[in-house]
């Protein structure tokens, strides 16, 4: 940090307020507890497109988690991340998987949004309207205050039909040997 300082001052790259401000944030972010370190980690890779590293980073946070005795509600937040990272990244059964912890451990909006709008790209109409039922049905079973009301399922589903429209897509059952045979016709 020390090194770092002197450098950005020696350089002229940051002046004095610069400086202090600096110092002041990274100061904060050390003192930060380290499973909130880790995740602000995460986050930063899966903005600069670093998804492979970013689900790393999110697996060791929730692979520690028993250890560490992490809330519902950072550890949901957690899930959720790992999940767009991992549908970025295509793992569409591991991102599904991750947003449904999501929502089982803190049943957000985003986290519900999260879920209908990736099962809505990677299932076929069948399984789609399967896990929908389902959702619904869990959804209804919560007995904590939620941030969101019954129509949240419908929101997402309108978001995926205006997303879809003049498309017509049949997602097909096996959705990795279909993204294969694509990729084997490009190349």
């Amino acid at each position: 940090v020390v090194f770092v300082s002197a450098a950005f001052q020696e350089i002229g790259y940051l002046n004095q307020n610069e400086l202090t401000h600096y110092a002041e944030n990274l100061k904060a972010f050390l003192d930060l507890p380290a499973p909130l370190r880790m995740k602000l980690k995460g986050d930063s890779l899966c903005r600069v497109g670093k998804y492979m590293a970013a689900s790393r980073v999110y697996r060791q946070i929730i692979d520690e988690a028993d250890d560490i005795g992490f809330k519902g509600a950072f550890l949901g937040a957690v899930w959720h991340n790992r999940g767009v990272a991992e549908m970025k990244l295509m793992l569409f059964d591991e991102g599904l998987s991750s947003f449904r912890k999501s929502m089982e451990m803190r049943p957000i909006r985003r986290h519900v949004m999260s879920y209908v709008e990736a099962l809505g790209i990677t299932k076929p109409k069948e399984k789609y309207d399967e896990e929908i039922v389902r959702l619904r049905k869990f959804l209804s079973e919560l007995s904590e205050e939620t941030d969101f009301d019954e129509n949240v399922i419908d929101e997402a589903e309108e978001i995926l039909r205006v997303a879809r429209s003049g498309i017509e897509v049949d997602i097909p059952a096996d959705i990795y040997t279909y993204v294969q045979d694509l990729a084997d016709e490009y190349h």
